[in-house]
């Protein structure tokens, strides 16, 4: 009434190497994401778009953001109920 334990063939080491990596990769992402610092596209870019909200709106970021989000969600309903 032994149990027996087959040996793991090639199938089983592709598994368990290939979780092993794949772990490995998801922990190098979130530490590049942690670690890395901005680049100066995306901090140019963020900057310009605040500016602009703000200069053209006269609204506070939060204000300038709910707007937009609202007039998205207009448009998109238009556009849905003009292909029904």
């Amino acid at each position: 009434m032994a149990l027996t334990v087959d040996e793991p063939n090639f199938l089983d080491n592709v598994l368990h190497y290939g979780l092993f990596l794949g772990a490995l990769f998801q922990l190098v992402c979130i530490f590049a994401v942690i670690v890395l610092p901005k680049s100066d596209y995306e901090e140019e870019r963020n900057e310009g778009e605040e500016d602009v909200k703000d200069q053209s709106s006269g609204r506070s970021p939060l204000q300038a953001h709910s707007h937009q989000q609202l007039a998205s969600s207009k448009k998109y309903r238009k556009e849905k109920k003009k292909h029904r």
